[in-house]
């Protein structure tokens, strides 16, 4: 990266991390890389702005580039400079830099990288020119076209053709911190957005790591959607406590959390190493008992079948853009065909855990109907002894996630927009039917 100016950090940070993304790595990825970590709290805050905006608009920036950049810089400069110009192009026309002072920074940045010093003048002319042309570059912004991946665009009118523009629109509405109450006497804040009487929406600008609540096991961060999988079982059991309960694909265990804290008796089953060294955490901060077991789902066959089983399957993660932006560039439709032949052969396995009478509950994170109402059809033409339901707890509470017609629950980013939006997501409740009734 060259010489490290200490005034320059936040933009020599940012630059970094949009090389590693503009090579594929992911939003945390990026940021990992580089020195982000070790820099105070302010600093962290705005890379974290600068970046995940940078990211969001990444196609729209590669448009600007490619107006302005008439001709090509030489191939061995060109993922530094797209890196550079993303960065610039963001403080320039997305945050409250003043442009003489951003101006400033990238071009003494290119003078100081020994490398590319000879290019200071073309950098300082060409954000120059963006600077000058800011009226005219905003309106990008608001285009959806320009923002999203075309073949993602094509999908969602394809898929939601009348409610197209509201889900777009609603990914692009910042993501709020939200928290499941594991404890009653949890002492509610004020300022918080209650969503009923298990999870609220925190005040913005807190961090969970800096909150007792977190550290005393109160609550847990997460999103509104990922709890309702488990709130729809308690109103379909009345309670789950000494339910056996299989969570497969578990880490980084949210829904086994709130199950054990409910009562349930939970076995949690993922292949990742990493992912449960953060459920291992969560475990031991609220203080529940849950049975763990780190190794493949189609390996895990336990000798007692279970009332109930999770599957949170692996998925595009297309319903969570809000808070991992990189998605919008990084969308590809061959990921999502191996993701179904995986979901599909992992509901077939959890068929074979459960009891009669037992209810499967399969979630994804993804707006993409064939990870969702395509996989469950499917589902349920293999598995005739199976019915799908929507509990009670949805019809009176939430009839805006009902599909009645299919009986499963699909939620948009666009719903509940007084709450700040909510993550795509898909939810099915599955129960297996006594054959002799």
């Amino acid at each position: 990266m060259g010489i490290i100016n200490p005034k320059y950090i936040t933009s020599l940070v940012l630059i970094e991390s949009l090389e590693s993304f503009h090579d594929g790595l992911d939003y945390n990825e990026c940021l990992e890389k580089t020195d982000f970590h070790n820099l105070d709290s302010d600093m962290r805050k705005t890379i974290m702005f600068l970046f995940s905006q940078s990211i969001r608009y990444d196609n729209v920036h590669h448009i600007i580039i490619k107006k302005f950049l008439t001709q090509s810089p030489q191939k061995k400069y060109r993922p530094y400079l797209q890196a550079l110009f993303c960065a610039g192009i963001t403080e320039l026309l997305l945050s409250r830099t003043p442009h003489n002072i951003t101006l400033s920074k990238y071009t003494d940045i290119v003078k100081n990288d020994k490398k590319v010093k000879h290019l200071s003048g073309m950098v300082r002319a060409i954000l120059g020119q963006i600077s000058t042309h800011q009226n005219d570059l905003m309106p990008l912004y608001d285009d959806v076209t320009f923002i999203f991946d075309p073949v993602f665009l094509k999908k969602v009118k394809t898929q939601y053709p009348e409610s197209y523009h509201d889900i777009l629109r609603g990914f692009l509405v910042k993501s709020r911190l939200g928290a499941t109450i594991l404890r009653a006497d949890y002492p509610v804040p004020t300022d918080a957005l209650i969503n009923n009487d298990r999870h609220i929406i925190l005040p913005d600008g807190l961090n969970p790591k800096n909150m007792t609540a977190v550290h005393d096991g109160d609550i847990i961060i997460q999103s509104f959607a990922s709890s309702l999988p488990v709130m729809g079982l308690l109103s379909v059991f009345g309670t789950i406590t000494g339910k056996r309960l299989y969570d497969l694909c578990s880490a980084p265990g949210g829904k086994a959390i709130q199950s054990a804290s409910y009562g349930a008796c939970v076995t949690a089953v993922d292949i990742s190493h990493e992912r449960m060294k953060r459920m291992f955490d969560n475990i031991k901060t609220t203080d529940v008992t849950i049975d763990t077991h780190i190794m493949s789902v189609f390996d895990f066959n336990p000798a007692d079948k279970g009332d109930i089983i999770i599957l949170d399957a692996p998925c595009s993660a297309t319903g969570t853009i809000r808070k991992n932006p990189d998605l919008i560039s990084h969308y590809t439709q061959k990921d999502i065909k191996s993701l179904c032949a995986l979901q599909e052969k992992l509901l077939n396995h959890a068929v074979t855990l459960l009891k009669t009478d037992g209810v499967l509950v399969y979630a994804t994170c993804s707006i993409d109907k064939s990870e969702g109402e395509a996989q469950i059809k499917t589902f349920l033409y293999h598995h005739p002894d199976f019915e799908s339901f929507i509990p009670e707890f949805f019809l009176q509470k939430y009839p805006e996630f009902c599909d009645i017609d299919n009986k499963i629950l699909r939620i948009l980013p666009h719903h509940r927009a007084d709450f700040g939006g909510m993550d795509g997501f898909f939810i099915a409740y599955l129960r297996r039917m006594d054959k002799k009734t």
